[in-house]
Formats: C-alpha cells, structure tokens, sequence
C-alpha cells in the first residue's frame, strides 16, 4: 500500500479526529465558561518559525519522534488549551482515564517473578483500553521503545499519541507525548500508565523519544525530547526553549516526579532530538545524554556562518551533557562531532552511548550522505569533559528506496545500536555495533524515482576487543532464510544487550515470514560466543501489517526509530527483556518478552 494510495483515507481520518477532538475541548470551555487562555495555544507554535528557516527537506533528517513534533505543530495550530476544571465532563474524564493510584498498580503487579527466565511469550505492556476512552476514530500509537531492567523490576517507556489527549483530559499542566509500563516481577506482567508525567506548566510539552535506566530497583530515569513556550496577552509567542528533559521514579517505575530540563536552546534556532541515554553501573551516580543538535544556517561559530549554495541547509552538532548526582543537575554540553551546511539527503545523528567497565564513554553514531552513510565510533576518558576524534567503523548502505522508504511506506534508518560487555566473562571489555545494512541486496524498483532501486535491508553486527580502535568485518546476525521465496526481506531497527554471563542479544524487526516483503515480525538472535553464532527466536505469535494512518497524530510515516532490548543493570539474573510494538487491525501497542539462551 503506498502514501498515494492512502492519503485520501488518512486526510478523512486526520479530518475527523481533529473535528472530535477541538469539539470536545470545545465543550469543555462552554460548560466552564472561562475565557480561552492566549497563552495556553498551540505549545508547538515555535517548531513552524523554525521550519521556515531552513529548507523544505530537514524533517526528513529528523528522527520519526522529532518528525513527529512538527507535524503535531502543523495538524493541532489552534489548539487551546486552557483548562475546566470542575465541570462535569472534566470529573468524568478524570475518572476514566486518570493516574491510578499507587496502591492499584501494585495490586496488578501482585504476581511474583518465575523462577525461570526463559521466553513465555509477549505480555502486554500499555493499556490497551485507554486507546478508546474518548475517541474511536484513531487508534492511537504506543511504539518506539526503551526499557530497564534492575533486579525484579522493568520499566518500558514509550512514545504515546493518546498520552497526549490524555493529559489534557487530566489537566496535569503540560502535556506529553510519552508513557511508562512497569512490572515488579522481571517483566511477567505489566501496568500501563496513562502518561508520563509532564508537570505542573502549561507550557512544557514532553514529546517523546523515551530511553530509560536504572540505578538500582527503585531508582529509574526516563529521558525525553522537551519544549517550552510563552505568550503574552496577545497571544504572541515570546519565548521558545528546544530541549531534552528527564523525570525520576524513587519506587521502581510507579510513580514519577515533574521533568527537570537538562539541555535548553533557543527554540527558534535550535531543534534538539534523537537523544539516548546511559548510566554508569559502577557508580550510577554518573549519567550520560547525548543528543543531536539541528541549528538554522549561520549561527554555529564552528561553521563560520557558511550557506551552502545559498540554500538554508541546517548545520548540526551532536553533543553530550553529564551529571555526577544521579540525573538531577546537568554539566554544559561538550561537542561530539558537527557537520556544516548539510546537503539534502545528507545527516549526522543517530547517537547512542554506553558506559564501560572502567567508566569509558563509548559513543556510535551514522554520518550519511544520500544512500552512503558511515558508521562513527568515538569515546571519552575523562568523564565527558572531551572526546576523541572519531573512528569510522564501517561504510554502509540504507535500506530502502531513497525517496519512498521501505515497503510500505514508512521510514528507517541506519542508525547504530551499541552495547558493551561488562560481566565477569571470557568477552569482557568487547565493544558490540548493530545496524541495517542495505548493500546486499539491491534489486531495481521503479518506483524509487530517483535511483530506480530497493535495496533490501540485513541487520549486521561488528565487535572490537581492543578499545574500539579497531573492528571486525561486519557479518549478518541472521541470513535470509534457505526456504524464502521472494527477492529479499527487510531486517530494521535493531536492539542489542548483554548480560551478566556475557551472553548477547541482538532484536529486530524481520520481514522473513512474507515472501511479498510486507508483514512484520519480531526477532531475537542469541548469542553465547561473542556473535560468532546466533540463535534466533521469533517474538511474534503472528506477523503484522506496518501502518499507522490510522491515527492522525503520527506522522504517515511513522513506524519508530527503535525497539530496544535490556539485561538486569545489577547483575543479578542472566536473560534479557526485549520491548517492541505489535499492530493488532491496526491499533499499535507495546509487548515484551523475557528470554535468555540455555
């Protein structure tokens, strides 16, 4: 199914839903009879200022969260939302969907962890009813998931469209575009919150892409993309801040506290996005956020205020802030790597960071230029204070048809994971690298107007033993079957852990069960020998159709960027927890399994 084929049902559909939601927010305001706030409007108003400073092609290098953002800025521009506190409707919707109380989400976590470890299957991790409280024109999307594991608790975060209605229902403050999932026995069974708690200002906006930690079993740290915006009187925006926050939970994921702002830019020059997270396990009192920084043309003093060809080509900085308190005060942000003046199709973004066992600071991340991208490595001595220049690991091609994206419509990436052995084991100290690779089968495709190829994606995988100066030949996790019948499968948005046995797991998005190429699965490749060799597991109890038209918050193409996978940070049980989305007659929600190799 094509973006052609669907943009006449998903324009009905986005009509609809925006006719119901400003109708009902409507009521609110009439039965409270207040006077709309001018500065409770559209929170996203500063990301259209942006966008007119830089060329129509930048949302394209954003990651699906970030694109996301500024499609809730174009499709939600009248939004108001000032609040009604006592009417009827508002106490009826509280009641429906609002924060269950402590006491009720441990009664639903009553069941005590399994001895054994091993897969049983996906569990459900959001609530699925909450999709469906106010509104059955959208199925609403929970993707693009991170989790933590410490001890008998896991936390899943997770991006959350109806989480955004939802605070508004509430009438928390701020809005957010994130949720949380949480279980206290090692991932058995799970509570789904309804949001993520944005705070107490109207003018916050959490808005997705979640990586999750933990310092130890009660100790949990969500991180996420953040705006804040004012207005005056007029309704006039003043003010625009484009950053990155976090909020901590001291009770194992049950309950959260307001988001404190850890990186904050001018919103009008700056977007921030595709952040990721880590903790340091020797001393979690160490926290790490790297992110990518997109700025409007000539404002960066490391580009010198260069315009590439006169088009308004944004420059870009990946950076990295740190905290040496447990994530509640943030240093200033140190610069990883910048590129200037980015050509269409060109990037530099994708970060991940891992901590070592000796406190190194390992940062991945994909410099690409149309359909070649190189795979970087670099790292930190220091703490963060400075990085090393980096590495190229290893060149690589995307997966996908340049202009149209992978079958079906929606958009990937090359984007690397990164994972560190730190356990006791033979492979201590081994630095691992997964991504989609799209070099090994290229087949024409004359519908990619511009190279009038596919080029079929395989999740590679490279290790270095030595520090990460120097890397093996990146070799596929798990081939195409003998038995497929097609022209090639999709493999997309890898995940990858290891765990206190030094055991590794690579996840995945897998396409191997459709000989068209089209439905999706979920797999885990197992490894006990350093990747030599792999087990895989499929997660899926069936395959699904890849499609989120259905609800008008997400951005068409939208499938995430990510589905990640964790080990227990404490070192107490071996296995892993892998969190991903499954598409049931297409409503999105977020599963997870255990598993672990025998």
């Amino acid at each position: 199914m094509t973006n052609n084929y669907r943009a006449p049902y998903l324009s009905l559909i986005s009509a609809v839903l925006v006719l119901v939601l400003f109708s009902f927010a409507s009521a609110l305001r009439t039965q409270a009879q207040t006077k709309p706030s001018p500065a409770n409007t559209n929170r996203l108003a500063h990301l259209n200022v942006f966008a007119k400073k830089v060329d129509p092609g930048f949302e394209s290098r954003l990651s699906m969260g970030g694109a996301t953002m500024f499609h809730l800025a174009r499709v939600l521009p009248g939004l108001r939302l000032d609040r009604a506190a006592h009417t009827p409707a508002a106490r009826l919707a509280r009641a429906t969907s609002g924060a269950k109380s402590k006491s009720k989400l441990l009664s639903m976590l009553a069941d005590k962890a399994d001895a054994d470890d091993s897969d049983r299957g996906p569990v459900p991790v959001n609530d699925a009813d909450l999709d469906y409280v106010f509104s059955h024109f959208s199925g609403f999307t929970q993707s693009e998931t991170s989790s933590a594991w410490c001890g008998d608790n896991v936390v899943v975060g997770y991006n959350d469209s109806g989480a955004n209605l939802r605070t508004f229902i509430d009438q928390v403050g701020g809005n957010s575009f994130n949720s949380v999932g949480v279980s206290h026995n090692r991932g058995k069974s799970f509570a789904g919150l309804p949001y993520l708690n944005p705070g107490p200002d109207p003018a916050v906006f959490l808005a997705g892409d979640p990586v999750v930690v933990c310092a130890n079993s009660s100790h949990f740290i969500n991180s996420s993309l953040y705006s804040h915006n004012t207005f005056d009187n007029q309704g006039n925006e003043t003010s625009a801040v484009a950053g990155l926050a976090v909020n901590h939970s001291q009770d194992g994921g049950l309950t959260w506290g307001n988001p404190i702002a850890i990186v904050t830019k001018d919103g009008f020059n700056h977007f921030l996005d595709k952040e990721w997270m880590a903790i340091d396990s020797r001393n979690p009192q160490n926290v790490y956020v790297t992110y990518t920084d997109f700025e409007v043309p000539q404002i960066d003093p490391l580009c010198g205020g260069a315009v590439n060809g006169g088009i308004l080509s944004p420059d870009v900085r990946l950076e990295m802030v740190a905290s040496h308190d447990g994530g509640f005060t943030w240093g200033v942000p140190v610069v990883i790597d910048n590129r200037c003046g980015l050509d269409s199709f060109a990037n530099l973004s994708g970060t991940q960071v891992v901590v070592g066992s000796s406190g190194q600071i390992y940062v991945s991340y994909t410099s690409s230029d149309g359909d070649s991208a190189e795979i970087r490595f670099t790292q930190s001595n220091d703490g963060g204070a400075s990085f090393q220049s980096p590495v190229v690991v290893a060149d690589t091609t995307a997966a996908t048809a340049i202009d149209t994206g992978l079958q079906g419509g929606f958009r990937t990436n090359t984007f690397p994971t990164l994972a560190v052995d730190n356990s006791r084991g033979p492979r201590r100290g081994t630095i691992y690298l997964t991504w989609t690779d799209g070099s090994r089968n290229i087949v024409p495709d004359l519908s990619s107007f511009v190279d009038l190829s596919y080029s079929f994606g395989d999740i590679v995988l490279t290790s270095s033993s030595d520090g990460g100066k120097t890397w093996s030949t990146p070799n596929l996790v798990s081939p195409t079957p003998a038995n497929f019948e097609g022209l090639g499968r999709d493999q997309f948005m890898s995940g990858m852990a290891v765990d206190n046995r030094g055991a590794l797991a690579v996840c995945y998005s897998d396409r191997r069960n459709d000989p068209n190429n089209f439905l999706v699965d979920h797999y885990c490749s197992l490894s006990g020998d350093g990747g030599n060799t792999f087990v895989d597991i499929r997660q899926t109890p069936s395959s699904w159709v890849p499609a989120h038209f259905t609800d008008i918050l997400i951005n068409s193409e939208y499938l995430g960027d990510y589905d990640a996978v964790s080990a227990d940070a404490t070192g107490a049980h071996p296995g892993f927890f892998s969190s991903f989305q499954i598409l049931t007659n297409l409503n999105p929600d977020v599963f997870g399994t255990r598993l672990k190799l025998n």
